[in-house]
């Protein structure tokens, strides 16, 4: 008998597998109730923030918890980047996927600029969503760095 049928045999729970949680931050209703929801149906745990400012107070009470950031590039207040940088002062190494349907040639300029920082062009698909979601997770960019400067 292997080790999954005799804990199911002696009535253990098995474990549960949570997938990471990711703070989405998108001004527009309906892009983040969409967002959302596709990203709940892959079994990711989401957090909604309705721009940068509500992106900084959920940080403030749960940084510890967020392992991705999937936030809009062009927002009232404040862009994408610029939240980033702040959200990576709370919690260094915070991984980030920025997704815009609007071409910013500075923000474009910028954001080129920036070792491995993924994009997400909008209007996506749920599978386009999940594969740059599950790239931007992979590995953080100081160790892909690390690791391709590392002899083999």
């Amino acid at each position: 008998m292997n080790m999954l049928a005799s804990s199911q045999a002696a009535g253990e729970a098995l474990p549960t597998v949570t997938k990471p949680v990711i703070l989405v931050v998108e001004d527009d209703p309906f892009v983040r109730g969409v967002t959302c929801e596709m990203l709940e149906l892959a079994g990711y745990q989401v957090l909604e923030s309705t721009g940068p400012s509500d992106a900084l107070k959920v940080m403030a009470e749960r940084a510890a918890d967020v392992r991705l950031i999937l936030s809009d590039l062009v927002m009232p207040g404040m862009n994408g980047l610029d939240l980033a940088h702040r959200l990576q002062q709370l919690q260094p190494g915070l991984r980030t996927l920025f997704m815009s349907g609007h071409v910013d040639r500075d923000l474009v300029q910028r954001l080129s600029g920036r070792a491995a920082a993924p994009f997400l062009r909008k209007p996506f698909t749920m599978e386009t969503l999940l594969a740059r979601v599950a790239d931007a997770m992979e590995i953080s960019p100081t160790l892909r760095t690390l690791a391709s400067s590392c002899p083999v």
